[in-house]
């Protein structure tokens, strides 16, 4: 029943996406081709960075969403330019906005490739951190970020997918500075001024 099922998510999803981009699929060899190679396009494009010269883009360049903000922050591509992305794009024709690159490219902007496994290292560490306290604590916050995590890393072999757009980012900021709060057992107290009540006395 599930090989029945895989085939028929196989045949459906290549014909979605090739028609997309105008190729016909009429084979279950073909669809099986065309969706792998689909979905792992992203490490050719890690590929092809290696060629690439490193130029951080000092945290921009992680995002989507903060690249193009930035172009209009500062009225210049500077920081577009020195990505991976940008690149790839003008020496490979890899179109950044048609086609994957993998999250290591994304991440690669700012810290570059070598730099990219270190903090690969680090989100590995924090998902299998947030895993135990949603076990544990049963914190909703740790929950929530569990959920975003694993998002992200179903989409390592695609791009930075949890960080792409500015509603995700900021939700992202404000979950962690929500369990970071949480997590440190501050609690905020609002306090007003004592009302006294009057206390009338009946006359004797």
């Amino acid at each position: 029943m599930v090989l029945v099922l895989g085939i028929i998510f196989l045949v459906i999803f290549s014909i979605n996406i090739s028609s997309r981009q105008g190729y016909e699929v009429v084979t279950v060899e073909a669809s099986f081709q065309y969706v792998t190679g689909y979905l792992t396009q992203g490490y050719k494009a890690l590929d092809y960075s290696f060629g690439q010269p490193f130029e951080s883009t000092f945290g921009f360049g992680s995002s989507m969403y903060l690249l193009d903000a930035s172009a209009g922050w500062f009225d210049t591509d500077f920081f577009k330019e020195r990505t991976y992305l940008t690149k790839n794009e003008q020496v490979y024709g890899w179109n950044q906005r048609m086609r994957w690159s993998s999250i290591y490219v994304w991440i690669a902007n700012d810290v570059s490739l070598l730099g990219a496994l270190v903090v690969m290292y680090f989100i590995g560490r924090f998902y299998g951190k947030v895993w135990i306290e949603s076990i544990n604590k049963k914190s909703i916050y740790s929950v929530v970020l569990f959920a975003l995590m694993t998002q992200l890393c179903f989409y390592i072999p695609a791009n930075n997918q949890i960080t792409q757009t500015a509603e995700s980012l900021f939700g992202l900021i404000l979950l962690l500075m929500l369990r970071m709060i949480h997590n440190s057992n501050i609690r905020f107290v609002f306090r007003g001024r004592p009302i006294r009540e009057k206390v009338i006395c009946p006359k004797q």
